[in-house]
């Protein structure tokens, strides 16, 4: 009872406005609040999506950046198959969209355009939608899969293709190439943006 009263007055004595790290409290200059043990005092509102490193060292890793040939060899390799890739691409979406931007159209066209013999004469052209971390698995599940169909949409109206060739792959949020950790869910949006992608690799 006295831990819990000790408690309750330390977190009593900050305003709404000293929460300026999500998910954990702070003190009037903006720094996390600690115990005399050196933890980090968290609110009801913390989850690992909002964790800091200072805080929390131990939900954070160091990924190699994944490239697009790299993200589709991945992939195959789970599947026990080795790929010989020409040239690959990644376009980029807003956050919680599967809708092509402006940017990714221009640059589709212009690839597909670039390698129109060798598209037509590759054996497969995978195609890897991936979304950041943000959501439920399962939302961004679907998510990255939506983001791989409106690109083979797409490159289907600049190139007459054989749906047979083409695999389409959704892979959520499980091919990150960002490791991002900041204090507040704008900041990670905008820093989480590269996994927000769609990779095409067209393999012989």
């Amino acid at each position: 009872m006295k831990k819990a009263l000790i408690i309750g007055s330390l977190l009593a004595s900050f305003s709404l406005s000293s929460f300026a790290i999500e998910g954990y409290v702070t003190d009037v200059n903006g720094n996390v609040v600690k115990n005399n043990f050196g933890q980090c005092w968290r609110t009801n509102f913390w989850n690992k999506n909002v964790a800091i490193k200072e805080c929390d060292p131990d939900l954070f890793t160091e990924p190699a950046p994944i490239q697009p040939k790299e993200a589709v060899v991945a992939l195959k390799a789970k599947q026990g198959e080795t790929i010989i890739s020409i040239e690959a691409i990644s376009v980029y979406f807003d956050f919680a969209s599967h809708s092509l931007t402006k940017e990714a159209r221009t640059k589709l066209t212009e690839y597909v355009a670039r390698n129109k013999q060798e598209l037509a004469k590759a054996e497969t052209i995978t195609v890897i939608g991936s979304s950041d971390r943000i959501g439920g698995e399962a939302y961004n599940q679907r998510l990255s899969e939506r983001r791989a169909k409106s690109v083979v949409k797409f490159i289907q109206t600049l190139i007459d293709l054989d749906d047979k060739k083409i695999n389409a792959y959704g892979v959520g949020e499980t091919l990150p190439t960002t490791d991002c950790h900041k204090k507040t869910l704008k900041e990670n949006i905008k820093c989480l943006a590269p996994d927000r992608r769609v990779d095409v690799v067209p393999t012989k």
